[in-house]
Parts: structure tokens; C-alpha cells; sequence
């Protein structure tokens, strides 16, 4: 492998026509292959800037695996919304339902999220935000009980999503963004952006009462996030870490600090990973990895999980994101990427398709696939157990019996309007 050639132009090219492929099928730019090409396009056309010191040059072996990462997701996605296409086509999509959200299973939720967030703050003697403003020397890293924060930080990650733009509601989400504000969490306040905005599109039709929200309105959100992310990096890292860490070329270094703290996580992720590749040709843990990552730390310290290659393979330690690919490269290889891709390829037109139907549920469980695509070049949050664990939460929460559409409704032009959909 090491000795295959591989163009980067040829990975353009190649992202490129997929994108254009996909999005020709389902014209929304959230649909799996739309955001997936989207995504890998953007990170690298911003890695081949090369604005850093520190980043390597993209090795022909890292070409080739991306590359075939690329091929791999693709071809399940284009086959798979085919095939369901198809199959929709003929059986007759049904009539669209319509869910209410059980009002009595939300208080619980947000009930549990108050209790679960006052034990942590008095098992943890103080929260982040706190310590960091009096210079205690504990970190985020310090808060939290074992093997529950993370399915705490999923549960305010949902709640957090749902509320964001749900109209007269709206309100209820400064709770869930407030914790994540005195946590300190960069990850569960992008997660709730990310996987609220796509909510609001989905839903904005007919599942529930959306707030009205303009184009414009979204673009000062994204400002907002894309401020805070670099705020929140200098505030906890300090305002001039960032000078020291991102050893930026001298045409570059009058960059605004958010701008390198983003361009840093998308980069040297895969600046990691392509480190990686020179040090092994992977396959050689044998699942420790990945289940070191989903697993919860009781049970990953149970289970004594022994990596077989465990070398720091990062080129700063300061940034520790690594992409999606190394624990799948390094338990299973080349062809554990390939199968890996295929799956979440199918995973997400399957998820996809539910989302023609009208309820909330199905919404939310597109979203939580949506940002796991956001921040492939983040983490691997396929196997991260404070997103996934938002699948089991969603059906228990906003799941249900259907209810018929209203009777004041053309319901011969529903089954219509659901026909074309499904063609």
C-alpha cells in the first residue's frame, strides 16, 4: 500500500462527482452523500492551504485510504437509496402520520438532567467554569462521575437540539446550552447546534412548531459558534496558546485566533492520522480501539483492554483529535475501513428514509447521523458512547403511538404528496 501512487487530484476529482451524483438523487445538501462529499471536501481543500508549520504533507498511502474511503461510502449510499427508492415506489409509501411529542416524558427528561447535573456538581466539588475563573488547577477533565457523564452530556445533547429553534419553547434550550457553557464543552455546544439546525429543517414543515428563522438569522449563528469555538479554546488554554501552538507560516500569522483554533481541529486531525499510516499498516489491535472508545470506562477497565499499538501518533500533543479512522485502521486495516464506510453509508440512507415520514423521532435520530458526518475529522463519534447513546434516548423520550392526520386535511392529496416524495 505504501508504495501505491495516489493523486490528490484525482480524490477531488473523485469527491467532486459523488457530490454532485448524490446530491442530483435527493437535491438537500443534509441528505448522507451530500453532507458526507461535503465534509471531506471542505477539510481537505483547507489541509492542502497548509497555513501550519506543523502539517505533513498528505502521504500517497493516506491519498489512497481516503480515497477509498470516498468509494466505499458512495457506492453503499447510491445503491441503497436506489434500492429504497425502488421499493417505496412500488409498495406505496404510506399515508404521513403525524407524532406528538409526549409532554410528560420531556419533564422527566429535563427533571433528570437538573438531578444527574447537581450530583455531578457536588460529586465533582464545583463545575469548569467556576474553577477555571478562580485558577483552581482542576480542568473539565476533573468533572463528572465515571461512565455517566458521558450519557448525561447525550441526554442534555437531545433535549438541547430539540428545544433550540422549537418555537414558543425556544426558551427551555438555554438550559442544556447554559451547561454547556459551565462545563466547558466545546463538543456537547457544536453537537446541539449541528444537530438542532438539521431538527429545524426536517421539522419546520408539519412535526412541530418551529420558530420562524431566517437565512440571515443562520448565518449569526454560525458567526456566534465560530467565535465562541475560538473564545472558549483561549479561555481555556489561555489567549496566547494559540500563537505558540499553531506555528502558523509568517504570511498567515495575523489569522484572528477562532479562525486558527478551527482550522487547527479540522487539520491536525488529519495531520494526526497521516502520521499514523507512516508509523504501521494498521490491523494490528484486533477491536481494543474501538471498544476502548464505546465502551464506558468501568467497563473498558473490566474488560482490561490491551492495545497492541498504543504509541503517540499525534504531531502536537495539544491537539489529540485523530479523525474517525484510526481506531477502525488500527483494529482492522484497510478493509475494516472499507466495511466501516459501507456501513454508516447504508446506516445513514436507512435513517434517511425515515425522515419522509412526519414525526419527531425520526427527525432526531437523522440528526444525531448528521453531526457524527459533521465531525468525521473530528472523532469518531460512531463509536463515541455520549453521541450514539442519543439513539436510545430519542425513541423513549419522543417515541409513541401515531396519530392520524388532521381530519380537516385533503388526505387523498397527502397520499399524493407522499407518493411523489417516495419516487
Amino acid at each position: 500500500m505504501k508504495n501505491f501512487p495516489m493523486s490528490i487530484d484525482i480524490l477531488y476529482l473523485t469527491i467532486l462527482f459523488c457530490f454532485l451524483v448524490t446530491f442530483a438523487g435527493e437535491r438537500k445538501i443534509y441528505a448522507p452523500g451530500c453532507i458526507f462529499n461535503l465534509v471531506f471536501l471542505g477539510t481537505i481543500i483547507l489541509y492542502q492551504l497548509e497555513l501550519s508549520l506543523l502539517q505533513q504533507s498528505l502521504s500517497d498511502s493516506t491519498v489512497l485510504i481516503l480515497f477509498l474511503c470516498v468509494i466505499s461510502y458512495n457506492i453503499a449510499v447510491i445503491l441503497c437509496t436506489f434500492f429504497l427508492q425502488k421499493k417505496a415506489a412500488l409498495s406505496r409509501f404510506p399515508v404521513s402520520n403525524f407524532q406528538e411529542s409526549n409532554e410528560f416524558r420531556l419533564r422527566v427528561a429535563r427533571y433528570i438532567v437538573l438531578i444527574v447535573f447537581f450530583v455531578e456538581v457536588v460529586y465533582s466539588g464545583g463545575v469548569p467554569l467556576v474553577w477555571l475563573i478562580q485558577g483552581n488547577p482542576k480542568t473539565y477533565f476533573n468533572f463528572g462521575i465515571p461512565s455517566v457523564h458521558g450519557a448525561f452530556n447525550g441526554l442534555v445533547i437531545c433535549m438541547g437540539a430539540y428545544y433550540l429553534f422549537h418555537g414558543s419553547k425556544r426558551k427551555e434550550s438555554l438550559l442544556y446550552i447554559s451547561i454547556g457553557f459551565l462545563i466547558i464543552s466545546r463538543q456537547v455546544l457544536m453537537s446541539i447546534f449541528v444537530e438542532g439546525v438539521v431538527f429545524y429543517f426536517l421539522a419546520k414543515k408539519n412535526a412541530v412548531t418551529m420558530a420562524q428563522v431566517k437565512s440571515h438569522h443562520f448565518a449569526v449563528f454560525f458567526m456566534i459558534i465560530f467565535l465562541g469555538f475560538g473564545a472558549v479554546g483561549n479561555f481555556r488554554s489561555g489567549s496566547n496558546t494559540m500563537e505558540r501552538l499553531f506555528y502558523a507560516k509568517n504570511e498567515v500569522g495575523y489569522l484572528p485566533d477562532f479562525i486558527k483554533w478551527i482550522y487547527s481541529y479540522m487539520t491536525f486531525s488529519l495531520n494526526n492520522f497521516n502520521n499514523l499510516v507512516s508509523m504501521t499498516e494498521g490491523g494490528i489491535n484486533r477491536g481494543a480501539s474501538m471498544l476502548s472508545s464505546l465502551l464506558p470506562t468501568v467497563f473498558g477497565s473490566a474488560f482490561d483492554l490491551q492495545l497492541s499499538f498504543n504509541r503517540n501518533f499525534l504531531v502536537d500533543i495539544n491537539f489529540n483529535v485523530s479523525t474517525y479512522l484510526p481506531p477502525i485502521y488500527l483494529d482492522f486495516g484497510l478493509s475494516g475501513i472499507v466495511m466501516f464506510n459501507v456501513a454508516i453509508g447504508i446506516l445513514g440512507c436507512l435513517l434517511y428514509r425515515k425522515t419522509k415520514m412526519t414525526n419527531v423521532s425520526s427527525y432526531l435520530m437523522y440528526t444525531v447521523y448528521v453531526q457524527n458526518i459533521v465531525f468525521l475529522f473530528f472523532v469518531n463519534m460512531f463509536i463515541f458512547l455520549p453521541i450514539i447513546i442519543q439513539w436510545f434516548y430519542i425513541p423513549l423520550i419522543w417515541g409513541g403511538k401515531m396519530k392520524k392526520p388532521n381530519s380537516n386535511l385533503d388526505l387523498k392529496g397527502v397520499k399524493k404528496e407522499c407518493y411523489a416524495r417516495a419516487r
